[in-house]
């Protein structure tokens, strides 16, 4: 070995991963903290927090990984209007598009061109697709309903699927003519919204109900309803799809499907995180729940991530023992959560 390397391996042990070398990252909103964390996943530091407009809610990285969308929502009786856009890589440069009239962006999906991005505006009922080259909203679709939350993008049937919470129902829009096609009544208080990757199945958490209802891609007749933990709000798969994660905020846990068993694999218990104060955007209104919220697995699938709300930290879990292996502290509020792999080329 020669000494130059003896030398790096020392630097890495005193100092952890150095900037300049890739790594697998965590981004973390922070609900009240108006930022996003992003985390180094090998020392479990962050390594870089960018600032947002007031109350950030959701994440989405474009499907080239250079791009990062952040939802500006606004704090309570203030509606945001706009996202911050900014690039993956250092040196991170950021800059605001802002969507009036519309405003309460929320949920958001890529399309596959890495230009194009669905973003829901809660206040209005509408899907909005944004051009973020051009930055401009150049369509703003009916949702037909009300509290339009979450969507969900598949790709191959040119379909978004909108989670709507107070209608409890999620809105089916085609994206070629730019039209609401149906509304399904998937169960009370619709909330989170996912389509697997293994199959195209739309899975969507009912937060009243506390169940998850399972929509056949074709037909979208509801195939199978599960029951999870209290108040679900979040859906997630692993890479391939053969796993479906629901954090449940009033039920401190994370439910894990077997997608297509349907069978409840685990039940794992988030509580005792709560700490008080770090709750800010919610107001407390919820107790001493540590209201987990975000989830997203690695992209090998090996662990997944949840980010509890009211506990300030975002909880790291191996997905074949199911168990939590360590906390990752990032800002005031920890909410939505995208991960990204160390880039594979230059």
């Amino acid at each position: 070995m020669s000494h130059r390397t003896k030398l790096l391996l020392v630097l890495l042990f005193l100092c952890g991963p150095l900037e300049g070398i890739a790594q697998d990252r965590l981004l973390v909103v922070n609900k009240s903290g108006a930022s996003v964390s992003i985390l180094d996943l090998a020392s479990g530091r962050a390594a870089k927090t960018i600032p947002t407009g007031d109350g950030p809610h959701e994440i989405a990285i474009s499907p080239d990984g250079r791009t990062v969308a952040v939802a500006n929502y606004g704090p309570a009786g203030q509606p945001g209007n706009s996202l911050t856009l900014f690039s993956a890589d250092p040196p991170h440069q950021t800059r605001t598009l802002v969507l009036s009239p519309w405003s309460r962006p929320h949920g958001m999906a890529w399309l596959p061109d890495s230009r194009g991005l669905l973003v829901t505006s809660e206040t209005a009922a509408k899907l909005l697709l944004v051009d973020t080259e051009a930055d401009r909203v150049t369509a703003a679709i009916d949702t037909g309903q009300s509290l339009s939350h979450m969507v969900a993008l598949d790709a191959q049937r040119n379909m978004a699927y909108v989670a709507n919470i107070v209608s409890g129902s999620v809105s089916v829009i085609d994206l070629r003519q730019q039209v609401l096609r149906q509304i399904i009544q998937s169960g009370g208080g619709s909330e989170g919204v996912a389509v697997s990757p293994r199959n195209g199945e739309i899975w969507v958490s009912n937060r009243d109900d506390d169940t998850v209802s399972i929509l056949e891609p074709d037909s979208l007749r509801i195939r199978d309803t599960l029951t999870t933990g209290a108040m679900p709000v979040r859906v997630a798969f692993s890479p391939g799809g053969d796993r479906a994660y629901v954090t449940n905020a009033k039920g401190n846990s994370l439910s894990v499907f077997d997608t297509a068993s349907r069978e409840l694999l685990a039940g794992v218990d988030l509580s005792g995180y709560y700490a008080l104060g770090s709750g800010r955007w919610m107001g407390g209104g919820f107790g001493f729940n540590t209201f987990p919220i975000g989830v997203v697995a690695s992209a090998d699938g090996k662990k997944v991530y949840v980010s509890n709300s009211y506990g300030g930290v975002v909880l790291e879990l191996d997905t074949e023992k199911l168990t939590i292996i360590r906390e990752l502290t990032a800002g005031k509020e920890p909410d939505g959560l995208a991960y990204r792999p160390q880039p594979s080329g230059p």
